[in-house]
């Protein structure tokens, strides 16, 4: 995806000599973990947010390294804008994304990393947190839109009845609390994602036609629809 620039509390970030920063190139990957970039823009970004909270109390937190002692949270940190295609569509990564909790004491550390200074950016999964991401193969695109999603310090109990009684998934609606009046914002994928559908449909291809058969019987026995 195409990143032209970030933005802490509304204040684009800079490089050396007010340049621009350079972020090679941009993948979105929920296979990794943290958020990877340069180590221009890292600096940048860490050293925006530090001061930040430098003029405001600290933010309600005490500084320890890539860390901090946040009794209070980190809901007065500021938010990082993260403006794509030229600035036309922007995304904002908040505090609670930036910042992990460990454990469930009062500590949070930076989920962003310096990965070199020649280094592309990676958007893992610390930067999609608290957002829907669509990935739209299709059409090249990636759709992104705030969501409040219930975070699990435990494990679930599980529920013995709904366990033995399952029922089929609901389509979304815009109703509920993780319901958003915002529309996802679409960024144009780069042209080596379409490999991602092409392997797919070849492993289909794959399948031997017995297997496909039997498949489409017990469809046809439970009354739902089979795929062409």
């Amino acid at each position: 995806v195409p990143l032209a620039s970030m933005a802490v509390a509304g204040q684009t970030l800079v490089g050396q000599a007010e340049q621009p920063l350079r972020f090679g190139k941009t993948i979105v990957d929920s296979g990794t973990t943290y958020t990877f970039m340069a180590s221009e823009p890292y600096s940048s970004l860490r050293s925006a947010i530090e001061s930040y909270c430098n003029s405001r109390a600290g933010c309600g937190a005490e500084w320890h390294g890539t860390c901090v002692d946040a009794p209070r949270g980190v809901s007065e940190f500021p938010p990082v804008e993260f403006r794509f295609d030229e600035g036309r569509v922007v995304t904002t990564w908040t505090p609670h994304g930036y910042l992990y909790r460990k454990g469930l004491g009062r500590t949070y550390c930076m989920a962003f990393e310096d990965d070199g200074p020649l280094a592309n950016t990676v958007l893992g999964a610390t930067w999609m947190m608290h957002h829907e991401i669509v990935f739209d193969i299709r059409e090249r695109r990636l759709g992104v839109a705030p969501a409040m999603c219930p975070e699990f310090k435990e494990r679930p109990a599980h529920d013995a009845q709904s366990a033995a009684e399952p029922s089929p998934t609901a389509p979304p609606t815009e109703s509920g609390p993780n319901a958003t009046s915002e529309k996802p914002r679409a960024v144009s994928l780069s042209p080596s994602s379409t490999r991602v559908r092409s392997a797919s449909q070849e492993a289909t291809k794959r399948i031997p036609p017995q297997l496909l058969a039997t498949a489409e019987a017990r469809q046809r026995e439970a009354g739902s629809p089979t795929t062409g």
